[in-house]
């Protein structure tokens, strides 16, 4: 089984667009197949159910984005959440980042083994390269998650003070 070719990279982009706005559950694969072109089947050809194309796509879109830290300039140092809203826009510039990254986190924490214990890690992981440049970054790393974790949430769902 060839997961390197376009067909396995379109199944879990297009996968990934639909998590944005829909739980798995309601996700179809004959829904995913029609909007990819393909025939009935092409996508059992790479993954077994829905659960592991979730977990498929959390492992190749989701994570690899919060591992994409980098400390080289600490001035333009954007958090995980930041970095994942980022990286959904890319995706649709259409749709409201901030309730898509809300709603992939919940379905991943449902559907995807141990989620929130790999995404502890990767937090802490950052956190801990982080701890030298707290002075740079003219906040406690803690708080600086918790308000923009917040901000996320206001964005999400259309909120003002």
């Amino acid at each position: 089984m060839n997961r390197n070719g376009n067909t396995y990279s379109e199944v879990l982009i297009n996968t990934y667009r639909l998590m944005f706005n829909s739980n798995i559950e309601s996700i179809t694969i004959a829904e995913l197949e029609k909007k990819l072109m393909r025939s009935r089947g092409s996508v059992f050809y790479y993954f077994k159910g829905k659960r592991e194309l979730l977990k498929a796509v959390i492992d190749m879109l989701f994570f690899p984005i919060v591992d994409q830290f980098d400390i080289h300039d600490i001035n333009s140092y954007k958090s995980p959440f930041e970095r994942l809203v980022d990286s959904i826009i890319i995706y649709d510039k259409t749709i409201n980042p901030s309730k898509a990254l809300f709603n992939i986190i919940s379905q991943a924490d449902k559907f995807y083994p141990n989620f929130t214990i790999l995404l502890k890690e990767k937090f802490a992981r950052e956190k801990q390269m982080l701890l030298p440049f707290q002075s740079e970054l003219k906040m406690n790393i803690d708080m600086l998650w918790t308000q923009n974790l917040g901000k996320l949430f206001f964005d999400a769902y259309e909120l003002t003070i």
